[in-house]
């Protein structure tokens, strides 16, 4: 494991996204509560990419570990068949539980060691689709998940589409995020023939003019844990003074927090006036962290440098002109400048920043 990879995966620990397990002299790295946060951040713009906002009409099944995809999915497949007249292409997707393997032999340029022998959520979508109309589905699909990855990170060009490859039941290309310290598979897509469907009689015939047939499928799969790494590695810099986790709004684990100088004059006013601010902002869904400074003795100072190096991209400053004109400061992680918001403003405002 390089050095860098290594201080990513000690500050990313100290900070609470991770923690070592150890059992049987094998020490491992899980996610502590902000990797889960993140994590399931990272599956709802999945979710909300591949079904919310899918081209094509998308149903939900349920994964059994003990069962094939194509076991679980066929309820799922004969409903939208039929809720879709019977006609091609739709989606199914599903999350699944995997072991994810051991890469020493598989991926040379992995050094995620830490991250390979455990249990890890996996995110799939299949598209079942026309043998005629497969190739040109299976080529935008690339694009778009690729597309899908670059949008959130800091440096979009690591994110690259490797050549095509081919499997047992058809081709595949992966999508993987380059690192100076290592190489990550993030999302693996096959255009599957429909041989895959064989064994399952008629269950995946659908009917194409007047012949009835397998469709082809295409099938995307990601792995919760190399995402989650794979955007924190992304999101680690530092400045000279300074550590930032620059991570996307949408993937940070929270997305405004509050911050009170212990130091300022009547104290106890400006801690309900925060908590207030702060449940209006949790009302609305705006994911809010907030440390009362009777708790707290950290100062404003320590308080935000807190707050940039978990990834919080805003943080709503009050202080004592707050009580007298209303005025709040918001204050950017990326760029540390600071503007004045009313408080009546403050959430719809925060509304617009994070859409």
């Amino acid at each position: 494991m390089s050095e860098h990879l290594r201080k990513i995966l000690e500050l990313s620990t100290k900070l609470g996204f991770f923690k070592m397990v150890e059992s049987n002299n094998v020490k491992t790295i899980s996610f502590g509560p902000l990797a889960i946060l993140l994590a399931n951040n990272i599956h709802n713009e999945w979710f909300r990419s591949n079904v919310i906002n899918s081209e094509l009409n998308t149903f939900l099944y349920e994964s059994n570990p003990d069962h094939t995809w194509q076991e679980d999915s066929q309820l799922a497949y004969n409903q939208l068949l039929q809720a879709n007249s019977e006609q091609l292409p739709f989606g199914l997707a599903s999350a699944f539980q995997t072991c994810m393997p051991t890469k020493a032999n598989e991926d040379k340029d992995s050094q995620l060691q830490g991250m390979t022998h455990c249990q890890t959520k996996g995110y799939r979508h299949l598209v079942f689709i026309s043998e005629k109309d497969s190739q040109k589905y299976f080529y935008r699909l690339q694009l778009k998940r690729r597309i899908w990855w670059r949008k959130f990170s800091t440096d979009p060009e690591r994110f690259q589409i490797s050549e095509y490859k081919t499997g047992e039941h058809g081709e595949y290309v992966q999508i993987s995020a380059k690192f100076p310290f290592t190489t990550e598979v993030v999302e693996t897509i096959h255009n599957h023939s429909s041989s895959l469907l064989n064994g399952y009689g008629s269950l995946f015939e659908v009917k194409v003019g007047r012949k009835k047939m397998m469709p082809h499928v295409i099938e995307s799969v990601c792995l919760e844990r190399p995402a989650v790494l794979t955007y924190l590695c992304d999101a680690f810099q530092t400045q000279p003074a300074r550590a930032v986790l620059r991570l996307h709004h949408s993937l940070a684990p929270y997305k405004v927090a509050l911050a009170v100088d212990p130091r300022e004059d009547r104290l106890e006013e400006l801690g309900q006036l925060a908590t207030f601010l702060c449940l209006n902002l949790r009302k609305e869904g705006v994911h809010t962290l907030f440390i009362s400074s009777s708790r707290s003795k950290k100062t404003k100072e320590a308080q935000l440098g807190f707050h940039d190096s978990i990834g919080i991209p805003y943080t709503v400053v009050v202080n004592a002109e707050s009580l007298i004109n209303g005025i709040v400061g918001l204050r950017s992680r990326d760029t540390t400048l600071q503007e004045q918001v009313h408080v009546s403003k403050l959430t719809s405002y925060m509304q617009r920043l994070l859409s």
